[in-house]
Parts: C-alpha cells; sequence; structure tokens
C-alpha cells in the first residue's frame, strides 16, 4: 500500500505530513479532491466489515492511523520462524546464485517484520548500527556456504576494510567459475590420461587384482596370479631341464607322435618307430 500511495505521490496524505488546509486556503480544493482519492483506495482495498468502520472519516491520515492501531500486532511466530530458516539454510546442492537469492529473500522478510517508528537519520550512530547489522548477515552467508568455498572464504574473512555483501558474492561467484572451468578442463584430460595409463599397462602387461588386501601381479598372457608376461613360460616356453621329473611322459608323447608321423609316410605305409632307434643323446636333445 505504501509503495502505490508513493508512486502516485499521495503517500504525504497517508502520514499526515500533508494536512488540511483551511477552507479559504486556495489549495483547499486541491487537497480535498486528493484526500478523497486516497480514501477511495483505501475504501476499496478493504473487507466490508472494515469498510463500514471506516467510512466516515474524513481525512485518509485518521483512516490510515485507525487500520495501524487495530491490526498492528507483533507477528511473533513469523518472525521465529524466519530467524530459524536464516540461522538454518545452508547452500547444500544449490548453487551459489540460487543460494545467495534465498538468503536474501529471508532476510528482507525478515526485515519487513521489524516494527521501526524512527525517521530516517545520517548520525554516525546510525551509520554504526547499519554496518553492525551488514557484517552480521556477511557471516550468516559465509557459515551457510559449501565447504569448496573454504579458501576463498578465509580470504574474505580476512580483508580490511570488510568488502560488502555484493562485492563478496562477485567474489565468490568468480571463484567457483574458476573451479567449474578447472573441472571442464581435467575431465577432458581424463579419457587421454585414461589411454597413457592402458599403453603403459599393455607394455608392462601387469594387471593388478585386489587379493587379501593387498595387490598381486596376475599374467595378461594365461591370467596366472603371481606371474608376469615377460616371465610366462607358456609364451616363451619352458627352461631347459623343468620336465625332468616327468621325462617318461615326454617320451611316450614323443614316440606316439613319431609313430604318428611314420604311418603318414610313404603313401600309408606303415614303420613302426620307438624310442629305441634313437640314440641316448637324441631322445635328451629332443626332450630338451
Amino acid at each position: 500500500m505504501r509503495m502505490s500511495l508513493d508512486a502516485k505521490n499521495k503517500i504525504g496524505f497517508m502520514d499526515g505530513s500533508l494536512s488540511r488546509p483551511a477552507q479559504d486556503d486556495p489549495l483547499f480544493k486541491i487537497w480535498s479532491r486528493c484526500n478523497s482519492m486516497v480514501k477511495s483506495w483505501l475504501l476499496n482495498t478493504v473487507n466490508q466489515e472494515i469498510y463500514d468502520s471506516i467510512l466516515y472519516y474524513d481525512d485518509a491520515v485518521e483512516m490510515w492511523n485507525d487500520l495501524y492501531s487495530r491490526f498492528r500486532v507483533s507477528n511473533l511466530p513469523r518472525k521465529y520462524q524466519l530467524e530459524q530458516a536464516v540461522a538454518t539454510l545452508k547452500q547444500g546442492s544449490m548453487d551459489l546464485s540460487a543460494y545467495y537469492t534465498k538468503k536474501k529473500m529471508l532476510w528482507e522478510q525478515l526485515s519487513n517484520t521489524r516494527i521501526s517508528t524512527t525517521r530516517r537519520c545520517q548520525c554516525d550512530h546510525v551509520k554504526e548500527l547499519m554496518e553492525e547489522a551488514e557484517t552480521s548477515i556477511i557471516i550468516q552467508f559465509l557459515m551457510g556456504l559449501n565447504e569448496n568455498f573454504a579458501n576463498i572464504r578465509g580470504q574474505i574473512l580476512n580483508m580490511k576494510p570488510r568488502p560488502s555483501l555484493t562485492e563478496i558474492y562477485n567474489m565468490l561467484d568468480q571463484d567457483e567459475s574458476q573451479r567449474i572451468v578447472g573441472s571442464a578442463q581435467s575431465l577432458n584430460s581424463h579419457p587421454a590420461a585414461f589411454q597413457v595409463q592402458d599403453t603403459n599397462t599393455s607394455e608392462n602387461n601387469q594387471i593388478l587384482l585386489s587379493h587379501g588386501g593387498y595387490h598381486k601381479v596376475k599374467c595378461s598372457y594365461c591370467s596366472r596370479l603371481g606371474n608376469t608376461v615377460d616371465k610366462c613360460y607358456k609364451k616363451h616356453g619352458y627352461p631347459p631341464g623343468m620336465f625332468k621329473g616327468k621325462k617318461s611322459n615326454v617320451v611316450a608323447s614323443t614316440n606316439l607322435a613319431l609313430t604318428q608321423s611314420s604311418i603318414n609316410q610313404d603313401n600309408g605305409q606303415h614303420e613302426d618307430v620307438s624310442c629305441d632307434q634313437f640314440s641316448k643323446d637324441q631322445l635328451q636333445s629332443m626332450i630338451s
């Protein structure tokens, strides 16, 4: 209501700063017309019961004072709710802009619940009080930020003189933008890093597995734990004498292979080849 009257340059009729002039004053008719206009605006904004109780006032200021004294109550539950909302509001999953907007909205609503009967003053004492109030608001705002703003928050708290709330928001916004750009660059570089890591793993031919709380090496060729591909016998061959205890099996396998080879020779003519036809040195060489 105050905003509407002030926009129409008629708030003086409501607060009493434009008092009723004498009837013989040349400006009386102009004042009376404007006073009636403000009265009609007030009457059109109230319900019927209130309408009848203020209809017969002569001046708009009398109407306003009656409404003000009747409905001006201390909305303590609402103030308690707003104070609690301001104290408990944290950034959480909100971005910086949404958190700042919501916090500022609560501050404005809380300020609107305070009853102020003093007029504007430009003395030093009032300026000190306003500075103290803004400092409390800034502390509440910084306390609700996420921990990723810890560094820039510490810098702001140590700044002298203290910056305003708008300047602090701009600093935090720049810090958030820089971290977003840095995260995007880091994400873009990850595929290349993975490719390099995969290449190095292929060259080393080692696969680390979590086993029993510690890492074991696994061969990438035969998938055997505790082995690496550069020492894999299945890929590079077994060392001489490794199957010394299994010589008879090797000889039998060799005899079977040679017998099969002789069967396939000379157009199917069978020649029985046994290990007795080989010398001891030849057999040892073959086994090795």
